[in-house]
């Protein structure tokens, strides 16, 4: 049986909440016959060690908050870095890892695995960094930008495959490495568990957002387009759900709206009647270009539930949902087109089954199943 070292530093499983990819792609790999060992981070103050449905997790006590300011950031990647080489090292008889980004920092241990273990690495991107921070005007140190910069040459360079979340993502990491392999495997949607359900009658249109609340996702826009919808009168309502740096900020804004409703971050079991009861998912990233390359989990949730899809970014997923029929996309500066766009699915009530009826139809496209057997196969 062949040994695979998978590095996440955010593993989750569907207990903790949060995004669950890694915890799909471990499985599968379990189910074609591999091993898989697990090392990521928890928020306790001793490390453990689980075996959790056939993966051996190794849980590395390294804090870590979205709401974490740069330097604390910093220093949990690298307190991550140096505790997961003293596991890795540890290591018997692996075939290779598999390592996943963000943050870049992961990087250094697959560096490490290569050149001092002699075992070769899969690299997978989610996000574009240091593009992403640099874009944002987060990283401006021009020390840091080129160290951040050669660490991704090196990463993408030394790898035996990559693996991208998204075609913007692939395109970018194909300019880099043209002669590397490379897959695309954005996240998926899990129809077995977020399904379409019976929602109690309501003259109310419930759109939800679930996720990070941070600065890259910027749901100011999801304020403006409430306050807009609530002077105009439309039967609208908004749960916001999730946590970040950002949640003290909007949750203030939010309290200060009668169409909105602002709730803890939840796990899975929490988020699922949550979900149930409402009809479209709003997905949020601050108006940069480079953060509409990325591959949101909810939005795939989102399908999987069957819900009107509404975003406010452009890129992959915009064409994605414009050509499938399963929802809009507008322009997050102006809330105006947010409404113009929303009216037409209070009219008439068809027109929003049939969106939600496209959406499921998509999930399909996006299964788990398809995601893991895309993983195996590059892999083999």
């Amino acid at each position: 049986m062949k040994k695979i070292l998978y590095i996440h530093q955010y593993f989750k499983t569907p207990e903790d909440g949060g995004c669950i990819r890694s915890y799909h792609l471990a499985k599968g790999l379990i189910e074609a016959g591999y091993e898989v060992t697990m090392i990521t981070a928890h928020s306790e103050r001793a490390y453990q060690k689980k075996v959790i449905e056939g993966i051996e997790v190794h849980y590395l006590p390294v804090a870590y908050d979205n709401s974490f300011g740069f330097v604390k950031r910093i220093k949990s990647f690298l307190k991550f870095f140096t505790r997961s080489v003293s596991i890795a090292a540890k290591q018997q008889d692996v075939h290779l890892a598999y390592v996943m980004t963000t943050p870049l920092t992961t990087a250094l241990i697959a560096l490490y695995l290569k050149f001092f273990k002699n075992i070769p690495y899969y690299f997978e991107v989610g996000d574009l960094w240091p593009e992403v921070p640099v874009k944002m005007g987060l990283l401006r140190n021009p020390i840091l930008k080129s160290a951040a910069y050669l660490l991704e040459e090196l990463a993408y360079k030394n790898a035996t495959k990559l693996v991208a979340l998204s075609p913007g993502i692939a395109g970018y990491m194909a300019r880099k490495q043209p002669s590397k392999p490379l897959a695309v495997i954005p996240n998926m949607s899990d129809m077995t568990y977020f399904q379409p359900a019976e929602k109690e009658d309501s003259q109310t249109l419930k759109i939800l957002y679930c996720g990070a609340i941070g600065i890259a996702n910027h749901l100011e826009y999801l304020i403006e387009a409430a306050k807009l919808s609530h002077r105009q009168k439309l039967p609208v309502s908004f749960t916001i759900i999730g946590a970040g740096g950002r949640s003290a900020a909007i949750s203030k804004l939010a309290d200060e709206l009668p169409n909105v409703e602002f709730k803890a971050f939840t796990n899975r079991e929490g988020l699922k009647p949550i979900v149930d009861a409402h009809d479209a998912f709003y997905v949020s990233f601050k108006k940069v270009d480079i953060l509409h390359t990325g591959s949101p989990n909810k939005y795939f949730d989102g399908l999987a539930a069957g819900k009107l899809m509404i975003l406010n970014l452009g890129g992959w997923l915009k064409d994605l949902t414009e050509m499938n029929q399963c929802g809009f996309a507008y322009d997050p500066e102006s809330p105006l087109e947010f409404v113009e766009k929303l009216i037409p699915y209070l009219q008439n009530e068809n027109l929003l089954f049939q969106a939600q009826e496209n959406s499921l139809r998509l999930a399909g496209e996006y299964s788990v199943s398809l995601a893991r057997k895309k993983l195996v196969d590059f892999i083999s």
